[in-house]
Formats: structure tokens, C-alpha cells, sequence
């Protein structure tokens, strides 16, 4: 989408490391407090970032917990799959910004 425009890359990435923790401390307490659509829809916001950066090891957990949320299920996966998510997110917003020079 931005064609290796090395600034372009910087900006989404500082975007993204901007909106997502948020977006994570936000399912995981509507999780904690049992509203299920909110996880959804968090789920679903943070979903088109990891899209967009193209972050693989999260496209099938943010896609289930999304789809989850969206039901309305109480899926027993659910809570290990938000668990999983918030790991890899610490790690790939560590290795993001080792990667724009943020840390």
C-alpha cells in the first residue's frame, strides 16, 4: 500500500504502536467484564491494523475472537485466544519499535 516509502512504513507503524495497546487493554477488560460485542468490535479495529502491517502470526486469533465477540459466544477458547494475542502483541510492539528506532 505505501510501496516501500520508508516514511510512509514509519508513520503506519507509529500509528499502529499509538492505537493498539489500547485497543488490546480494551478486550481484554470488556472480556474481563463480560461484553462480548465490545471484544468484537476492539477486535475488530485493532484486526485491520494487524491486516494492514501485515502481522501473520495474529491474523487467525484476532479473526476468532472478532468472530466471537461478534456472536456474542462464550467460546472456551476465548479467553486463552485473548491471552495469546496480548503475548505476541508485547512482542511484535517491542520488535517495532527496536525496528523504527523507538526504544
Amino acid at each position: 500500500m505505501v510501496e516501500n516509502d520508508e516514511k510512509q512504513v514509519k508513520k503506519l507503524v507509529s500509528m499502529f504502536l499509538e492505537s493498539a495497546p489500547e485497543s488490546l487493554e480494551g478486550i481484554r477488560e470488556s472480556f474481563k467484564n463480560g461484553d462480548l460485542p465490545e471484544v468484537g468490535r476492539l477486535a475488530h479495529k485493532l484486526k485491520s491494523s494487524i491486516n494492514l502491517l501485515g502481522i501473520e502470526a495474529l491474523y487467525l486469533r484476532i479473526r476468532q475472537i472478532e468472530e466471537y465477540g461478534m456472536k456474542n459466544e462464550a467460546h472456551p477458547d476465548l479467553a486463552s485466544l485473548i491471552a495469546q494475542l496480548d503475548e505476541i502483541c508485547q512482542q511484535v510492539f517491542s520488535g517495532l519499535q527496536t525496528e523504527i528506532g523507538l526504544s
